[in-house]
């Protein structure tokens, strides 16, 4: 399946019209036609109206840069690609970074799994059956929990003579399964919905994000939020199965963990074809050192808009360093020239004021070149802005956070979409900078 091909308007609706006439065997969307009782043309006719929507509604979708995404079909669970391979490859691979971009752009037209590497998934198949505090994502069926385990590649269980990364218990009449590894999927909340029919009537339903640790790591492509120890999981399980009833369950699962290999990820090369820098009337590559650039306006920070201000000079929060960087990744090209010594000077600053781990500040150095596009200037390779640049969930952040009510940009900026804020931005800070565009 090409994805990109799915990114052009027309392709998509035929695509949907194909799966609504069961041209794809996907199960979750025959059983909605069974249950419709319409016949083949008529429920893809409704499909095709369902897509119409989606399209009108259409949004990318970003990703922490630890998540290795499989897409799936629309309104479904089944992977619209062979992934096996992806289970033994780095996220810098490039051919995880090609999948995730196309995944990215296609947003919300099609659902969307990740591995479960690094991750415990805990899937509480009942509504109703526990509170809103035990739950993270609420599903078709139930809830979903996540635990992100940066040290452990997979967490193995061991419950009623079942070893491995998935087990499945059940507590008080309530099916709770277990799953980690990079053989299993989560589903992204964001990227999930499914088709439900009732009295005859079809609709399409979305997973919700219900907690608010779920709610910033998923909006801000952060991981933060969710990182978790063993004890964390095992004190879940304690509270979990003690709510639904179950309170000596605790001691007949057992939790192994299976330790992770620190490998430092290479980078992953763009394809001219695909690039994403910017077409912005303005010069597309900066020639400053980093360290120069923050100079420059060092004595004019006061006048920078608040949220660039922070991201440049402030103290960055935890679960908010990823909407600060690509903001950074965003407007930083224009002005700075990107090779690995800036970078480096970048990422340096960058965790003296975010409290970063090492193994964090290599991540952070993939993100700003995955977020950047790559030509060849006078015979060699540079890193430009962009063309996605700050992600919404950042503007609306800085928002939520009361940046922009000190903004000097405040009046003109608010009324602007992305790619226009960041030009605003790009084009303000030339002039403060005295750098010519």
């Amino acid at each position: 399946m090409d994805l990109f091909r799915l990114l052009d308007r027309g392709a998509y609706l035929e695509f949907i019209e194909g799966l609504g006439e069961g041209r794809y065997p996907v199960r979750e969307v025959e059983e909605a036609r069974e249950s419709s009782r319409l016949p083949k043309r008529e429920f893809s006719k409704v499909l095709v109206y369902i897509a119409r929507q989606l399209l009108e509604k259409h949004y990318t979708v970003l990703y922490p840069v630890e998540m290795i995404v499989v897409p799936r079909y629309p309104f479904s669970k089944q992977p619209l690609i062979s992934w096996r391979e992806l289970q033994s490859k780095d996220y810098a691979d490039p051919e995880v970074a090609r999948i995730k971009y196309a995944s990215s752009r296609l947003g919300n037209l099609v659902n969307a799994g990740f591995l479960l590497r690094n991750f415990v998934l805990v899937d509480i198949d009942s509504k109703g059956s526990v509170k809103p505090e035990y739950a993270d994502v609420e599903t078709r069926r139930g809830y979903h929990r996540l635990f992100y385990m940066p040290r452990y590649r997979r967490v193995d269980f061991e419950f009623g003579g079942t070893k491995g990364g998935k087990v499945t218990l059940q507590c008080g009449g309530v099916n709770v399964e277990l799953s980690s590894g990079s053989t299993f999927l989560g589903s992204h909340p964001l990227q999930s919905r499914y088709i439900e029919v009732s009295n005859g009537k079809v609709s399409v339903r979305s997973y919700k994000l219900v907690s608010r640790r779920a709610e910033l790591a998923f909006r801000s492509s952060d991981l933060t939020p969710l990182e978790s120890t063993l004890e964390d999981l095992k004190g879940y399980l304690e509270l979990l199965f003690s709510e639904l009833g179950c309170s000596s369950l605790p001691g007949k699962v057992t939790v192994v963990p299976r330790e992770s290999e620190d490998v430092s990820p290479g980078l992953p090369p763009v394809n001219p074809k695909e690039s994403r820098f910017n077409a912005l009337s303005m010069r597309l590559v900066g020639g400053l050192p980093y360290g120069m650039f923050k100079e420059a306006l060092a004595s004019k920070r006061d006048m920078l808009p608040v949220c660039l201000r922070q991201s440049l000079y402030g103290r960055v929060e935890r679960g908010y360093r990823y909407l600060h960087l690509r903001l950074l990744a965003s407007v930083l090209p224009f002005f700075v020239s990107m090779r690995e010594e800036s970078i480096e000077e970048l990422i340096e600053d960058w965790s003296s004021r975010t409290s970063s781990t090492s193994g964090e500040v290599r991540q952070w150095l993939y993100t700003i070149k995955y977020f950047t596009g790559k030509i060849s200037v006078d015979g060699r390779e540079v890193y430009t802005p962009s063309l996605l640049g700050a992600p919404s969930e950042s503007w609306s952040a800085f928002e939520s956070l009361g940046y922009c009510r000190e903004c000097p940009l405040r009046e003109s900026c608010l009324k602007l979409g992305g790619s226009g804020r960041r030009k605003l931005i790009v084009e303000y800070v030339s002039k403060l900078a005295g750098v010519a565009l």
